[in-house]
């Protein structure tokens, strides 16, 4: 929105602004007896996320919660994996999702389970077999380092051969 700040509702007298010294209170201009939370704007160089479709003028279509839109609108650069990009164009909102114009967008990538073990929308759910052997693998550095060298450094097609196996299992 360009702002330096924004009002922020609910945050007045809890524990989040003894945690934050640089969110401020101010007297609402309208009504001198309200007290006002205000933050700080925040401008992320590079917001990066997953959605269900995108075609290659960068709309997007991706979870019905409107936080990719918001994080795209804010960020500097915008890139978004698609678990498709679409021929034609996306020309608006469907339902069960929220559109995200390409105007806010950067890039567009085809990642197929890009998402994975996440889940995505209606194409496929969490993988809570896989998250339960990252979350015992992540608990050491070595372990951690097995994790990254069986899943992230590895071709992406042998990825999504693992991916596709486990999917639907342990849910």
């Amino acid at each position: 929105m360009g702002l330096p700040f924004i009002p922020v509702p609910g945050l007045a007298g809890s524990d989040i602004m003894r945690m934050r010294p640089d969110f401020r209170t101010l007297t609402n201009p309208y009504d001198p007896a309200e007290t006002v939370v205000v933050v700080p704007a925040l401008v992320p160089d590079v917001a990066v996320f997953h959605a269900d479709r995108a075609d290659r003028y960068g709309n997007v279509l991706t979870d019905p919660h409107e936080t990719n839109r918001i994080l795209a609108q804010a960020a500097e650069i915008t890139i978004v994996t698609a678990e498709e990009i679409v021929a034609g164009p996306l020309r608006g909102p469907e339902p069960g999702f929220t559109f995200v114009p390409g105007l806010y967008v950067t890039a567009v990538v085809e990642a197929p389970l890009g998402s994975h073990p996440a889940g995505c929308g209606r194409r496929y759910g969490v993988d809570a077999a896989h998250l339960r052997e990252y979350a015992r693998l992540a608990r050491t550095e070595a372990g951690f380092a097995e994790y990254l060298e069986r899943y992230v450094m590895v071709p992406a097609e042998t990825y999504r051969t693992q991916a596709v196996a486990g999917i639907g299992r342990g849910r």
